[in-house]
């Protein structure tokens, strides 16, 4: 990593070093396979625990209105995960 840069490394299944790791950030950007709905659920949650401000989830392109996001493999999912951030 270059310099300056802060690895953490975690267990998702570890909630604990999620917000260890997550605490003191100001902005969480969540860049993984958008289909990791359980790991991607816990990491919001751990950055509410963590008092993040700021997350932005996976979402690229495609639309979060439900009649539309129904027929896409990662729609609905991406909805919970706004709401969940909310």
């Amino acid at each position: 990593m270059p310099q300056g840069v802060s690895v953490k490394r975690v267990d998702y299944d570890d909630m604990p070093s999620l917000v260890a790791a997550l605490k003191g950030q100001d902005f969480l950007i969540i860049t993984m396979n958008a289909r990791s709905t359980a790991q991607i659920e816990k990491i919001i949650r751990a950055a509410a625990d963590a008092k993040v401000p700021y997350v932005l989830p996976n979402d690229f392109g495609g639309d979060n209105k439900e009649h539309i996001a129904k027929d896409t493999v990662i729609g609905l999912s991406r909805i919970k995960d706004h709401a969940l951030i909310e």
